[in-house]
């Protein structure tokens, strides 16, 4: 199974200006939000750069996709989905569970970690 740097959480934060502005944009030319989730901005992000296919890859999200999500994993190929948080939507988790490999994260959440291993100035 292939593995790309594609993490829903990563993109999401990498572009969170690019993706602010575009949101605001569209908020004021069509009077709606355009924000997405974060698992559907990577794919989108993918996409737009004109990544390999998404076929057989992996996502890493914080929290289990959304029902809409879910969707759209399944529809660009994704083949394995690790989560850290449950999401309480039954119909999500039945989608995903019959059409790709679902689990659990488990280790340390980058804010931990941040906090484990971040460098400290002796002096503060």
């Amino acid at each position: 199974m292939e593995a790309l740097p594609l993490s829903a959480d990563s993109v999401n934060l990498a572009n969170s200006e690019v993706m602010a502005f575009h949101s605001k944009r569209f908020a004021v030319e069509y009077g709606k939000c355009g924000a997405v989730h974060a698992e559907e901005a990577a794919i989108l992000q993918a996409a737009k750069l004109g990544s390999t296919s998404l076929n057989h890859t992996s996502i890493y999200t914080t929290t289990f996709p959304c029902l809409l999500c879910a969707k759209s994993i399944i529809n660009s190929g994704i083949k394995r989905v690790i989560f850290h948080e449950p999401y309480p939507m039954k119909e999500s988790y039945e989608i995903l569970d019959s059409k790709v490999t679902l689990k659990k994260f488990e280790g340390v959440n980058a804010w931990a970690f941040d906090r484990l291993y971040r460098a400290t100035n002796d002096n503060d």
